[in-house]
């Protein structure tokens, strides 16, 4: 049976919540250029975790993890809690030590990318939260 004309296909159908995710982090990506960031992977597989962006600000190793949300400003410390965190961690520490930067000085970034309108057309807000949280395991947010 052939598909009605002008409808897509099952198979092309990406779900909602990874075209936001997807055009969210392009959305970073480019925010984080404007602000002088230099992206150098993204999507990054380490670990078993994901590192959304890896940038360099200046001398230092820029891990961001990105959050994008239709119809609401994400409350980032909700949404990265301490597994998540730790998570990060181990695959920051695994990018370092595959590219040979162990020694470089490094932090994680974590940006927010919302469309309050629920229009991935429209133009959403970004917010960078610089150093969300330390190299430390056990430790929580700092600010």
């Amino acid at each position: 049976m052939s598909q009605p004309e002008g409808r897509p296909s099952d198979t092309n159908r990406q779900p909602p919540h990874l075209a936001v995710g997807r055009r969210g982090e392009q959305v970073a990506a480019d925010h984080l250029k404007s602000l002088g960031y230099r992206v150098l992977s993204r999507n990054v597989r380490a670990a078993g975790g994901e590192l959304d962006i890896v940038a360099l600000q200046g001398g230092t190793v820029v891990f961001c993890e990105v959050k994008s949300r239709l119809g609401e400003a994400a409350a980032v410390w909700e949404r990265v809690d301490a597994k998540k965190r730790r998570s990060l961690l181990r695959a920051a520490r695994a990018f370092l030590r595959r590219k040979h930067l162990q020694d470089a000085p490094y932090r994680f970034d974590i940006v927010t990318v919302s469309w309050p309108s629920f229009d991935l057309a429209e133009v959403p807000q970004v917010r960078v939260y610089r150093n969300a949280f330390s190299g430390e395991e056990d430790e929580g947010p700092t600010g």
